[in-house]
């Protein structure tokens, strides 16, 4: 799991025919390709308060700041 915030403008890759941002990590590790994910389940996510639409793996939740706060504190525990 990780978290981080968007910086600048969106960046065009015409050869990976794909657009991307720059991005200032948030988490205490920052997600390898092949490496093991670490994450918070369900379970342990909604003891924190919060009550997501599950059915989709990918799909960015809009917090405020405060519990943007709330679940980073929780998953910096996690990941150390």
């Amino acid at each position: 799991m990780a978290a981080g915030e968007v910086k600048g403008t969106v960046k065009e890759d015409a050869e990976m025919d794909a657009v991307a941002q720059d991005l200032k990590w948030l988490t205490p590790s920052v997600p390898v390709r092949g490496k093991e994910l670490k994450a918070l389940s369900a379970a342990e996510i909604k003891k924190l308060g919060f009550n997501f639409w599950w059915p989709k793996t990918m799909k960015p939740p809009f917090l405020d700041k405060k519990e943007t706060a709330k679940l980073l504190t929780a998953v910096e525990r996690k990941l150390r």
